[in-house]
């Protein structure tokens, strides 16, 4: 019997990786490092410009506000310096005129449209036009109230009023003072539609002050916003507002306002 014998030498080559493939790979990695390096830097401008404009903003509403940018890609806000809208909102903003009555703890939600970042060196941005909603909750409104020399006999105040009034009551109901406010002149007024206590009418003074404190408070509003609707809410007192062109200058004492809010 003859016997064969078969040997086998060597090992099974492997297939060799094509040039188109490590070619591939390549663009794959140089994309995808692209791609982070475009969403690192759109989180850092949106970063730096929400942080300029809240330092700006802050002080003009009286208090801290929260900044939302528009969609638009920060890269190309680099190549014109604007933002379509900006949203703006506060839980804790002061007006009011200098020196006088001002409306505190306020609720802002407002919008600006058409925003020019400010720059630095005495180049101040804009804003083409603008719209609010300020609340001023009645906890706010009886604590600016307290302030007057009759105002700790103030105990509640009651917006349920059909007509869209409120009514202040004194010392646990035995005495109240119901106003309603309005628009006008672009001003909110605050008429008085009644005011007893213990079943005879109140001093025309004391009626007077409270008058004058919360027409006083709800005179002065920043970023060239005026009232344009106001309506008694059980929130409060909801003021409505729209703005045309303004200015926007960078926060004083600061690196932005220095800087401005340059994204170059």
């Amino acid at each position: 019997m003859t016997t064969y014998t078969h040997s086998i030498t060597g090992s099974p080559q492997k297939p060799k990786r094509s040039k188109a493939s490590i070619a591939l790979l390549v663009v794959v990695a140089v994309l995808v490092a692209l791609v982070a390096a475009g969403v690192g830097g759109e989180f850092y401008l949106r970063h730096k410009v929400t942080s300029c404009l809240s330092d700006s903003l802050s002080e003009q509403m009286g208090g801290p506000v929260d900044v939302g940018l528009s969609p638009k890609p920060m890269l190309l806000t680099m190549l014109d310096k604007k933002i379509p809208y900006i949203t703006v909102d506060s839980k804790d903003a002061t007006f009011g005129q200098p020196g006088g009555p001002q409306l505190k703890n306020m609720q802002v939600q407002s919008r600006f449209d058409d925003v020019r970042l400010p720059q630095g060196s005495g180049q101040d941005g804009s804003i083409a036009s603008s719209t609010a909603t300020v609340t001023w909750p009645t906890s706010a409104i009886q604590q600016s109230l307290q302030t007057l020399p009759f105002g700790g006999l103030i105990t509640g105040i009651d917006t349920t009023g059909a007509d869209g009034s409120m009514q202040l009551q004194f010392v646990g109901g035995l005495g109240s003072i119901t106003l309603q406010p309005q628009i006008q002149n672009d001003r909110v007024v605050v008429n008085t539609l009644g005011a007893q206590a213990f079943g005879i009418g109140l001093p025309t003074d004391a009626v007077a002050q409270v008058v004058d404190l919360m027409t006083g408070s709800m005179a002065g509003y920043p970023m060239g916003l005026t009232p344009t609707a106001v309506k008694v809410s059980d929130a409060g007192i909801q003021i409505g507002l729209t703005g045309g062109h303004t200015t926007l200058q960078p926060a004083s004492g600061t690196q932005s306002g220095q800087s401005g809010c340059s994204l170059a």
